[in-house]
């Protein structure tokens, strides 16, 4: 039996057919533009990387996110206004809707300022959970053949990297929404693009660990929750 609920793969692909649609949107506006004038539409404005994602990224977050992008120009957007979530990311408003429905994520976009015609993007989310999987469960839902290779890493309840995309941190933080109660938050991450460095792994868990620290903070289960402030060396390194 999967351990992977409806409401994760729903998470899931919901995120996949959001990248496929911004790539499909960046290849149109290309070939739209096609012929147009340099000065037809401003480049939209740069956010400094220390201030993605309401500042919750740490100095080691914020080298992680310029290696995997080789850039220091991102545009955020989580993709707001829709659902009634804000247009940027928001500590106070993620903590108080972790348990609403998968359509209503708490999610931070990342995309890069400048694009080279094709299309970069990390979007993070989190969610209440009731469980932690297994390794046997995490592999049987996400097998290597099709994800990539798994890098687990010694942090929190479990951590661990699917061939370099799709980032996922459980840590322990008891919370209370929807007439339910769960003793987990999961935190989770996919990248889109090509991405650049030698520790890719390491540092898209780097960037996860970082917000989902500030995350626990704000719940008030900093303490419990196994986070440390340096993402420690992959199993097995």
């Amino acid at each position: 039996m999967s351990f992977i609920s409806a409401r994760e793969r729903t998470r899931i692909r919901t995120r996949c057919r959001r990248s496929r649609a911004a790539m499909l949107a960046m290849a149109l506006a290309i070939v739209v533009c096609c012929g147009c004038s340099d000065n037809s539409e401003p480049e939209p404005k740069s956010t400094p990387a220390p201030d993605l994602c309401a500042g919750t990224l740490d100095t080691a977050a914020v080298a992680a996110l310029r290696r995997l992008a080789d850039t220091d120009q991102f545009i955020e957007d989580s993709g707001g206004g829709k659902h009634g979530q804000p247009r940027l990311f928001s500590l106070p408003w993620t903590a108080a809707h972790l348990h609403d429905p998968g359509i209503r994520l708490a999610e931070c976009g990342i995309d890069k300022a400048k694009h080279d015609g094709t299309y970069w993007g990390l979007n993070l989310d989190f969610t209440a959970a009731s469980a932690v999987p297994t390794r046997d469960q995490i592999a049987n839902d996400f097998p290597v053949a099709r994800y990539g290779r798994l890098t687990y890493f010694p942090t929190g309840e479990t951590a661990y990297v699917q061939g370099d995309s799709i980032a996922t941190l459980y840590f322990a933080c008891r919370t209370r929404g929807n007439d339910r109660e769960t003793p987990y938050v999961r935190a989770g991450s996919i990248t889109n693009g090509h991405l650049e460095g030698d520790s890719k792994a390491k540092d898209h868990m780097a960037i996860v660990s970082s917000v989902s620290r500030r995350l626990a903070a704000e719940l008030g289960c900093a303490d419990e929750a196994n986070l440390p402030t340096t993402v420690p060396n992959p199993e097995g390194s």
